[in-house]
Formats: structure tokens, sequence, C-alpha cells
């Protein structure tokens, strides 16, 4: 991890409140993860590797430190898309000023690629309500959710009967920033989504079990276990689980 992000991580747990141990959370998650250099070109520019498909990313932990670290976990991997935008919910004056905002790039982004992936980097929510204003037919074409919230595996039946390829939600109050890390560069490299999440469900039970993180998740998640923090945090796919980056779904509902 560099001097930068292990000072970002200290400052984020004095006092070890709740936001400072998320904050921190995504500092180390941030900080040992490594886009491969084959997302980037001979100059260091990222390189658009996912053609005809577009990426969406949602932020609003709640805390400015955390959102600055999500955002920085993320944006590498979506500039390896054609098109790619990031909400950020406190940059706008109310929730249903981005709500719009994010339903007009959505829609715009639907009619015109093959393939759109929604990132949803919040605690405990609704997103699947946003989702079911946009055309039906458009909806087809939205391949993947994929959603830290807390207990938001618990709505993946909500996504599959709008017609969504695939959805990915954590059952419990989760350390998912952990999870983001070890998932997206599988992700981005071309494994199925069934292959991308066990072996980051895999990676992820060896770093709670075993790992400096695990005391910290159980802290975070006010779990009284390693293995609690880890079972609220194992990720949960449903739907198509063969779908890859690459792969340009159109489903039904």
């Amino acid at each position: 991890m560099s001097r930068k992000w292990k000072s970002l991580y200290r400052w984020s747990l004095r006092g070890l409140s709740a936001a400072g141990l998320c904050a921190g959370i995504w500092a180390l998650s941030l900080g040992s993860s490594t886009p491969s250099e084959a997302f980037f070109d001979s100059y260091g520019t990222p390189a658009v590797m996912v053609k005809d498909a577009a990426i969406l990313v949602v932020i609003g932990t709640g805390n400015p430190v955390s959102d600055h670290l999500a955002k920085e976990m993320v944006e590498p991997a979506a500039w390896t898309y054609e098109s790619s935008a990031i909400f950020e919910i406190d940059d706008f004056e109310d929730y249903a000023q981005y709500e719009t905002k994010f339903l007009e790039r959505l829609e715009q982004e639907l009619r015109s690629k093959s393939a759109v992936d929604i990132i949803v980097l919040r605690h405990t929510n609704s997103m699947d309500r946003t989702l079911a204003k946009v055309p039906a037919e458009l909806r087809k074409k939205i391949r993947l959710v994929y959603n830290t919230g807390c207990t938001n595996a618990h709505g993946g039946d909500a996504y599959m009967k709008l017609g969504i390829g695939a959805y990915i939600g954590h059952p419990g109050i989760s350390c998912s920033p952990v999870f983001v890390s070890l998932f997206k560069d599988r992700w981005l490299n071309g494994y199925s989504l069934k292959d991308a999440v066990k072996l980051a469900n895999d990676d992820l039970e060896a770093d709670l079990m075993h790992g400096v993180l695990g005391d910290i998740c159980k802290k975070a998640t006010s779990a009284d276990s390693r293995e609690e923090a880890f079972a609220a945090t194992k990720a949960q796919l449903f739907g198509n689980t063969s779908l890859t980056i690459h792969a340009r779904y159109r489903g039904s509902k």
C-alpha cells in the first residue's frame, strides 16, 4: 500500500467511528487494488477494451472520504468501457435531481449500446425501484447490476423480475468494499460472473478469516466474529451466471 493510502487509512480510523472504519476499509481495499496493465496503453492512458457497452457508477456512502476512495477504486475500471459516467449523489441538490439525471443518462446509453452495467456503491438502497422506471424493452439491455448496499442481496428476485441479466448483492451488514476490489479486476479480465464471484468470495474469505481486515470488518459491521462478518459479506449472484464483460445481453422478462 502506498504512503498516501496508509495515511488516509490511519486518518480514517481515528476514533474508530463507524464512518471512520468504513473509510478505512475503502482505503485498505483501494491500496491493495492494482489495475492490470492491460487496461492502459503504452502512454499510461486508459485503453477502451469494452466496445458497444457502457457502465454507470452511483456513489453515495454518506461519507466524503469514503465517496472519494470509492471513486478512486472504480474510475480506472469505468474508463475501460466505451462509455461511462459516475454519479456522486452529494453533487446534486437532492435525490430527485440525481435520479432524474441518472435515468436520463441510463436511457441514453440503453438506446445506443448493446449492454449497460450498473455499479451501486451505497449503503442499503432501493435501486430496483429506480430501474423500474425505465421502459421494459430498454431494461433488457441492462446486463449487470452490482450493489454494495447492506442486505441488498435480499432484493435479487426484484431485479430478476425487471428482466435484468444478472445481479450481485450482499446478504447482511457487510464489508463490501473488500469484495469490490477482489471482483472488479476479474470481471474486467473477462471472467464469467460465476467464476469472478466465486474467486472473489474465496479471496474474501481468506482476507476476513485470516487477514488484518478480519478484525476491522468485524468491528465495522458489529459482527460477533470473523465468521459472521464473512457470511454477511459473501456476495450472492442472481440471473445469468455465464455472462462476461464482452457479452451482448438482450434478455426477456
